[in-house]
Parts: structure tokens; sequence; C-alpha cells
């Protein structure tokens, strides 16, 4: 896992429940749209939450779905508010990514073969 420190740009809310986070990595790092980070709170406290920006974006953009009632995520978002007023930044680890296995192309069965050789005969 990589550590990163990023300045936190926006932190404001869409609605009710979900908050856009934009933040500028010190340094670039390779992400794909969906990809997992984890905002680290603390040495053993490191929350994840997925990528919502496109690859090769400037800004990495999170989307937080923080309730009142939900503390979990709303800590996240109260360490960042904070964190854009005074200026300082926070750390967060880039979890690598793997792009998903190629596709299988079916095998197909004896009766598919058979059923296929009806239709065009």
């Amino acid at each position: 896992m990589k550590t990163i420190r990023c300045k936190i740009e926006k932190v404001s809310p869409f609605n009710d429940a979900v908050y856009q986070v934009l933040l500028r990595p010190e340094t670039a790092f390779d992400f794909q749209a969906g990809q997992y980070l984890c905002v680290v709170m603390g040495e053993k406290d490191k929350r994840p939450f997925s990528i919502a920006s496109a690859p090769n974006a400037e800004l990495i953009e999170l989307h937080i779905g923080a309730a009142v009632s939900e503390s979990y995520p709303m800590q996240v978002v109260e360490r960042l508010k904070a964190c854009a007023l005074d200026g300082s930044t926070i750390d967060i680890e880039a979890l690598a990514w793997r792009s998903p296995p190629a596709p299988r192309k079916p095998t197909p069965s004896p009766l598919n073969r058979r059923r296929h050789w009806f239709l065009l005969h």
C-alpha cells in the first residue's frame, strides 16, 4: 500500500446524507474509478472509501455517505472539514488496483452444438 499526503480542496454536501470531497495528492498515482483508498484517521484507524473521479484526474473525488446518525463516516467528514479550514493535510493509503480477470469465452455444450446444427441445416 502506498501512503499519499493530500490537501483538502473541498468538502461540501450534495444533500443531507452525502458529501463531495476533493483531495489534491502531493504525488500523482494511477487509479481507476471505483478503486478504494483508505483515509488514515490514526495508526490503526484507516477508513475505506471508493474513488469517484475519472482515471488521470488531477483531483481525487470521494462521495461519502455520512448522515448525522452514522458516526463512522461523519467523523471522517468532520476531520476533512477541519483540515480544509486550517490548511493541514491528511494521509490516504491507495489500495493496489488489479484489473478484473478477462472474461472467459463460453464453451458450447454438445447440446448447443446439435441445436445450432439443426437450425443451420
